[in-house]
């Protein structure tokens, strides 16, 4: 079976799950992993399903999608699960996390297309070229912060 990732977010309401998995089993989708949450202070709800379905092609579930987006004004991404998902890692002065992410990608256990690596500190630089992946330093002041950040 083919397995995909559908990531979703849209106005709270009630329902958005019942519609999502209804849409879902209607194509024979079956969902293996979902998570969601709704956030108080926006009024958005998010989503993430991975299913599997070989009924419909991906093409199909893409153009099908569009209704069930319009109705519920929500913002989607499909992918496929089996291909990497391009990924920037933004790394702070913190690197145990970056390395257990950069080790895991490289072992074969996350399945990643690592494109970069932004910090606004420059310490990992060394880590990044160990694994090959592009260093990118963002300087940036407590007066340039936000821009530094957007």
């Amino acid at each position: 079976m083919t397995a995909y990732i559908l990531n979703l977010s849209c106005p709270d309401r009630t329902g958005i799950v019942h519609a999502v998995s209804g849409f879902l089993l209607e194509r024979q989708g079956n969902i293996e992993e979902a998570a969601q949450y709704n956030d108080p202070d926006t009024g958005l709800f998010f989503m993430r399903v991975r299913f599997a379905c070989d009924a419909v092609s991906q093409d199909d579930l893409r153009s099908q999608l569009l209704g069930l987006a319009k109705s519920l004004n929500m913002q989607w991404t499909l992918h496929d699960a089996s291909q990497p998902m391009r990924t920037v890692l933004m790394v702070s002065k913190e690197g145990h996390c970056l390395n257990d992410l950069l080790f895991r990608w490289k072992s074969g256990l996350l399945p990643l297309d690592i494109r970069a690596i932004i910090s606004n500190h420059r310490e990992f630089y060394q880590l990044a070229a160990s694994y090959n992946v592009p260093f990118h330093h963002i300087h940036f002041t407590a007066a340039t912060k936000a821009q530094g950040e957007s």
